[in-house]
Parts: structure tokens; sequence; C-alpha cells
């Protein structure tokens, strides 16, 4: 008002006097893409591959992210029985996230659904393939350094406990374990879209 007033009353002073300046909204929405990381301690083995996060701040302290890791088969033989194993952890996270300057870091909650193929084959026994869903509850640490404008590099550390991880077996022999617990890390490339 007071600009305004000063641009109809002495117009040569109005031009010295800067207009309020509005700061940008922020991005609330972000995808995360880059490398995945997925461990099975149990049984011992690891995947590599793509993960891919879609992420919403609510507000300035609490963001929710719903995201998938797509990694490569494993294969495992026990005896005279071979499979290839496909599984793809999809995970909804909710947490709490601060940020100063350009960096920003989270802790969130996860609740996960790791989802299970299993394509078995053997000359000489009969032998069946499973496709299965196993819930679980986790811990998710993430950080975010902004390198210029819409642009972050991530890195992200999880834990995730299986309630009923699938075990796959061969005359009694251990096969895949894919129960209790779920290690996994991503790092790459996040956008701010809008």
């Amino acid at each position: 008002e007071r600009r305004e007033a000063l641009v109809t009353e002495a117009p040569a002073l109005a031009g010295l006097v800067a207009a309020p300046v509005v700061p940008p909204r922020p991005r609330r929405w972000s995808l995360d893409a880059g490398y995945a990381l997925v461990s099975f301690p149990l049984d011992g083995s690891v995947e590599h591959g793509v993960a891919v996060d879609l992420r919403v701040a609510l507000g300035r302290l609490v963001e929710l992210e719903l995201g998938a890791d797509v990694v490569a088969p494993v294969k495992a033989t026990r005896q005279d029985v071979s499979a290839i194993v496909v599984a793809v952890p999809i995970a909804l996270r909710a947490g709490v996230h601060g940020s100063r300057g350009r960096f920003q870091g989270a802790i969130a909650a996860i609740v996960e659904a790791l989802v299970v193929s299993l394509d078995a084959s053997s000359a000489s026994a009969a032998v069946r393939s499973d496709l299965t869903a196993a819930p679980g509850l986790g811990l998710d640490l993430s950080g975010r350094v902004r390198v210029a404008g819409p642009l972050a590099v991530f890195l992200e550390a999880s834990a995730v406990g299986l309630l009923d991880g699938p075990r796959y077996f061969v005359r009694g022999e251990p096969l895949v374990d894919l129960s209790h617990l779920q290690v996994g890390a991503s790092a790459g490339l996040a956008v701010s879209l809008w």
C-alpha cells in the first residue's frame, strides 16, 4: 500500500523502493531414482537393481514416500534343484524430515510388502514354482544434498523385519531363506517436481 501511495505522490522516489519479494513456494513432490542394494543376511544373498521412489512433503516436518526396488534375479542351487528368485520390495514410508541450507535428513517408519517369485526346475524331481508376498515393518534413514535448482543427490538405508518371509527347502536343506530380516540401501538423484 505504501509503495502504491509513493508512486502517486512522488514517482521519482518510487523507483528507489523495491517491491516486496514473495518467496517461491517450496516444491512438495519429489521423484528419486538410483542404485538399489537389497540383502537378506540369513540367506547371504545380495541383490542389485534400481530404486524408484515418489515423495510428498506434508508440511514442514512430515513426508510420505511410496517406492519399489526392482532388482536382478538371484540363482540358487541345492542338490539337483535350481531356482531363479526375484524379490521386489514395495514400501510405504512415513517420517519426519528436517533441513538446513542445502542439506536434508529424514527418519521414517516403513510398511512393506515383499513380493517374491520363485521359478524352480529340476531334471530328476518334481518341483513347484511359487509367487508370494510377505509383510514387513522397519526403519529408514535418508539424507539429501541439493546440488542445483530442483536436483539433489540422496543416500538411504533401511532395515525391515519380515513378518512371514518365505523359506524354500530341497529335501530338508535350505534353498532360499528370505525370512526375518531384509537390509537395503540406495543412492541416486532426486528431482523436485512441483
